[in-house]
């Protein structure tokens, strides 16, 4: 049999107080649970604020050292370009003093191996030659020397800032979804372990800054050492010139017939100089790069280490 069709008159016997107050306890149940809810959302809140602090103190303290490490970098660049410019200036200065020495001898060509300067001149033009072409290859490698500094910064650097940040979080939510008594207390402990100096990227700058000094030094002292060498030992060959009695006699003749092979000789001495250069570039390089992979990697072995002991504190307190 249908129901009959409720009307204001039979609806009291349809809504009575018990069936109200089967719907109402419920939602006042609902009410309660909310509220004690809103409750521990808050209390969630509150606690977890000092781990959010945590992160933004380590956010701000990589900043920091990330900033002061940029400008370290900017210094090293500076120093190795500092070789680059060095041997400009070494060079420029010993082919000025070759070309002053022997001007005397051209303006006077007439009086030297019957007018026949062409070994000289050929001499003069290789040595030019050879000290460009050195030039551009040692620009070419302090270029690459940036570059591939950048390169090895870059990458363990954002290692580095990931390990860490991977490392405070993975604290931060382990203790914010477990029931161990020991959370709270372990959290606040292991992750402000993130922002201790053995994890900073600041310790890279070490890596930097020893090499700083190395090129410093070679560019201040063992290039222009290097260069002066190339005057001292072509230099005296004016003398023999002017010592021969007989201008346009056998000694003059032979005197600048060695500048033939002087030419190639030149063309030794420049090339081991360039490689010189090269090799302390490369050198530098590779330590500060083979620094900087080992840092990166204790960084992210004491993250690790540091995970491992919270995992342990959670468990036993410690």
């Amino acid at each position: 049999m249908a129901d009959p069709p409720y009307t204001a008159r039979n609806v009291s016997m349809v809504i009575t107080s018990s069936l109200i107050t089967d719907y109402t306890s419920p939602l006042r149940n609902i009410s309660s649970i909310l509220s004690m809810l809103g409750t521990l959302m808050s209390t969630i809140a509150k606690e977890k604020q000092a781990t959010i602090m945590q992160r933004l103190n380590l956010n701000e303290t990589v900043d920091t050292s990330l900033k002061n490490l940029i400008q370290v970098v900017t210094n090293l660049n500076r120093t190795n370009y500092g070789v680059y410019s060095s041997v400009i200036r070494a060079s420029d200065n010993s082919l000025k003093s070759i070309n002053q020495t022997y001007a005397a001898v051209l303006s006077k060509a007439s009086n030297f191996n019957n007018g026949n300067m062409t070994n000289l001149i050929n001499f003069l033009a290789n040595t030019s030659t050879v000290a460009s072409g050195a030039l551009d290859e040692i620009q070419n490698n302090t270029a690459s020397f940036t570059l591939n500094l950048a390169y090895a910064l870059g990458n363990q650097t954002t290692n580095i800032s990931q390990s860490i940040y991977n490392g405070i979080r993975n604290v931060s939510d382990t203790a914010s979804t477990s029931d161990s008594i020991y959370a709270r207390i372990c959290e606040r402990k292991y992750a402000a372990m993130f922002q201790q100096s053995g994890l900073s990227p600041s310790r890279l700058n070490f890596c930097l800054q020893s090499e700083g000094a190395s090129l410093s030094s070679f560019a201040q002292l063992v290039i222009p050492a290097m260069f002066a060498d190339i005057f001292r030992w072509v230099g005296p060959q004016v003398l023999r010139i002017n010592m021969c009695s007989v201008a346009n006699g056998t000694c003059s003749v032979g005197a600048f017939n060695a500048f033939s092979d002087f030419s190639s000789r030149m063309s030794t001495k420049y090339d081991l100089m360039r490689r010189a250069v090269l090799a302390e570039q490369d050198l530098a390089l590779y330590r500060a790069t083979s620094c900087i992979d080992a840092v990166s990697n204790d960084i992210q072995d004491l993250a690790i280490i540091i995970q491992d002991k919270f995992v342990n504190c959670m468990t036993t307190g410690n």
